[in-house]
């Protein structure tokens, strides 16, 4: 089946991703789906040729990696640095994580 044949038989699945009320979910009986995969909000997704392979070994290893610099404070390879807390204040979370601007000059 094609990805755009997946997508249109998907487009009445509601889905609510996250955390929040478990709710039962009525089947549809048009396809063996109860969720629709968030992976089809990319705008290639439904062209993939192969949607079901993701490479877990290389997505390991780069989350691996991006933990361990952070950790270790690595030069060059840590994620926290000041456009990172500086999207935290764009995006309104983690107040406590916010950089401090000073009024020195």
């Amino acid at each position: 089946m094609s990805g755009s044949d997946v997508l249109k038989l998907l487009t009445n699945v509601e889905s609510d991703f996250g955390k929040g009320k478990q709710k039962k979910t009525v089947k549809d009986s048009k396809g063996p789906w109860k969720k629709r995969s968030i992976f089809f909000e990319f705008p290639y997704w439904q062209h993939n040729k192969c949607r079901h392979n993701l490479d877990v070994m290389h997505i390991e290893k780069n989350i691996c990696d991006n933990v361990i610099g952070t950790l270790l404070d690595i030069p060059g390879k840590s994620k926290d640095h000041t456009k990172a807390r500086l999207d935290l204040v764009d995006f309104g979370i983690k107040e406590h994580l916010h950089p401090y601007i000073s009024d020195d000059g």
